[in-house]
């Protein structure tokens, strides 16, 4: 059984509480027991289209924001390419 998901932080949080974690990369493990029935898996999965989105909304909101480096990701560099 799979649960899909637009990304926010409740349905984040409902994968979390069905044993699943989806937002730490290092500990990603998107398939949980079912909470009733004990010979299914549930694997949670995020829409691409929506991520997308929401990175979107992120950049042209904050305008820059740093990856795990530390180096900048400007929103102007997709403006750029449009």
């Amino acid at each position: 059984m799979s649960v899909i998901s637009d990304g926010t932080k409740c349905h984040i949080t409902m994968f979390k509480e069905l044993g699943g974690h989806v937002r730490d990369i290092s500990n990603l493990q998107p398939v949980s027991p079912h909470p009733t029935e004990d010979s299914v898996k549930v694997c949670a999965l995020l829409d691409v289209a929506h991520m997308l989105k929401h990175s979107r909304n992120t950049s042209c909101t904050y305008l820059v924001i740093k990856n795990g480096k530390g180096e900048a990701i400007k929103w102007e560099y997709i403006q750029v390419l449009h």
